[in-house]
């Protein structure tokens, strides 16, 4: 598995002309698979109003995935939560009533991507992301074993860490176990070359002791000065004011898809790119490689172009 975490742009939607120029780039990276990441909301951490953003519909979602394998991606549809000023992993109902609302809200929700995943070929499902103080709970199997009924190809979870694996209540129903990766760096190139060898030495005997096999589902940094002190860092003050530093970015991910080499995990997808193909560029300072020196590494590693020999 190689490609990355395919995101709507306010000035391309996903029904227009300019996404499928933008999913014929990272196709020529030499990406195989990409990962079409819709958003559900809901308005805080206790609340279960879960609905599709209204950016978004199951129609423009069905016609994505169908031009993307028609260029010869595999496509995995992951429908990911946006909480008003929070993140998912703070998301818990305050008690079992609204837990239950919350499962049902979810389930909902996710049912006609089941759907969708199902009637286009969608190859894998990836179920819930980063949702941190759910995954213990036991709902989780029958919201699983309910997708089941509607889509029969794998499915998938993303964890924020390692940690956070075994606790997962539905894990037996996991046919992979993602993860993300967003760890501090450090702020050279020197730094960010031993902190990523050392993840890969963990995340390589983590990986051996998985029921399931391993993805890296998202690892990505900023192209921004000081991101490598904070890879987790996507929007605040800070991050709006900090320098455009695309050179970093580049050698962080040139250095994360070499210590992610081998045969020990399933594949990486990057986080992110955008269906505006003119997105990104040197004085962006958010995570897409597009039109940036990390779209190059992108090409280097996975499409082995000649301007990368030696």
């Amino acid at each position: 598995m190689r490609g990355a975490n395919f995101l709507q742009s306010n000035r391309s939607e996903w029904q227009s002309p300019a996404t499928d120029e933008s999913l014929r780039r990272l196709r020529a990276t030499g990406a195989n698979w990409v990962a079409l990441v819709p958003f559900l909301r809901q308005s805080d951490p206790a609340a279960c109003d879960i609905a599709l953003d209204q950016h978004y519909s199951l129609e423009g979602i069905a016609s994505l995935v169908r031009r993307a394998k028609a260029l010869g991606f595999k496509v995995a549809l992951k429908p990911q939560m946006l909480v008003s000023g929070a993140w998912a992993g703070e998301i818990a109902p305050q008690d079992e009533a609204g837990w239950g609302c919350w499962f049902d809200a979810y389930t909902r929700a996710l049912l006609p991507m089941a759907r969708v995943a199902k009637v286009e070929g969608v190859d894998m499902l990836v179920v819930g992301t980063e949702l941190k103080k759910t995954e213990g709970r036991p709902e989780w199997r029958l919201v699983l074993a309910r997708l089941r009924g509607h889509y029969q190809g794998p499915l998938s979870w993303v964890f924020h860490a390692p940690d956070d694996v075994l606790r997962f209540a539905a894990l037996p129903q996991l046919h992979l176990v993602g993860l993300s990766l967003y760890p501090k760096l450090g702020e050279t190139p020197a730094e960010t070359y031993r902190a990523t060898q050392h993840k890969r030495m963990k995340l390589k005997a983590f990986s051996k002791t998985l029921p399931k096999p391993l993805w890296i589902a998202e690892v990505g940094i900023p192209s921004r000065a000081g991101a490598g002190l904070a890879p987790w860092l996507w929007q605040g003050t800070d991050a709006e004011r900090a320098q455009p530093d695309p050179g970093f970015q580049a050698e962080a991910l040139q250095a994360w898809l070499e210590a992610l080499s081998g045969s020990w995990h399933r594949g990486v997808m990057v986080w992110n790119w955008m269906s505006d193909p003119h997105a990104g560029g040197l004085l962006d300072t958010d995570y897409t490689p597009q039109n940036k020196p990390a779209e190059r590494v992108l090409r280097c590693a996975w499409a082995g172009v000649s301007e990368c020999a030696q």
